[in-house]
């Protein structure tokens, strides 16, 4: 989708909904480019999880167990927790979202688009978000909740939500040229920088 038609039904979007808040007028106020890049990531998810179908009808005559997203730009400096770590088998089976290095670190409960392990019966319900939101379902949610809309949606579609959020020693590959002083990107680069030096002193 073009960034026209990408724009324009954004606001259409947004108009329909009637997002007035402040959290939406904050999203609103972003430029288009943004929706664009945020849209066309959660459209490669939806793609993605299509391949998976189709491979589990075509070729493995069965459902996978879980399924896990992961951002191709992630450095994994250790292996995550195990999937038995994940989902306990006392616990329901739904969606867990990773707390690394970067976003939700440190956060006894949170959501990124960074991880996210899914059991089968879970997953549509997260890899087909943007089929949600082209429809016009929980768009003034999204807008309203912001970075917490994840955990809102999950919720609210009766997705059991891992807890506390699994740690998982990764971080997000990120060029550190150039970042501007107050963004995440730039806390980021400075405690590489910091764990550089101390594996180069050590």
């Amino acid at each position: 989708m073009g960034l026209p038609a990408l724009w324009a039904r954004v606001k259409a979007l947004a108009d329909r909904v009637d997002a007035t808040s402040a959290a939406a007028v904050v999203w609103l106020k972003r430029p288009p480019w943004a929706f664009q890049v945020w849209w066309a990531t959660w459209e490669k998810v939806r793609r993605c999880f299509a391949l998976v179908e189709d491979f589990e009808r075509s070729t493995l005559r069965r459902r996978y167990d879980f399924v896990a997203r992961l951002r191709p730009d992630l450095w994994f400096f250790g292996a995550p927790p195990p999937l038995a770590a994940i989902f306990p088998p006392s616990a329901p089976r739904g969606v867990a979202f990773a707390a690394g290095v970067v976003g939700s670190f440190r956060r006894a409960e949170a959501a990124n688009d960074h991880v996210a392990w899914a059991s089968r019966d879970a997953a549509p319900e997260y890899f087909r978000l943007v089929d949600a939101l082209a429809a016009g379902d929980d768009f003034r949610e999204m807008l309203d909740y912001g970075g917490t809309w994840l955990l809102w949606r999950m919720r609210n579609r009766s997705v059991p939500v891992a807890a506390p959020t699994p740690l998982a020693p990764y971080t997000v590959a990120r060029a550190c040229d150039g970042a501007a002083p107050g963004l995440a990107v730039a806390v980021e680069c400075y405690r590489w920088r910091v764990d550089e030096a101390r594996r180069t002193a050590s």
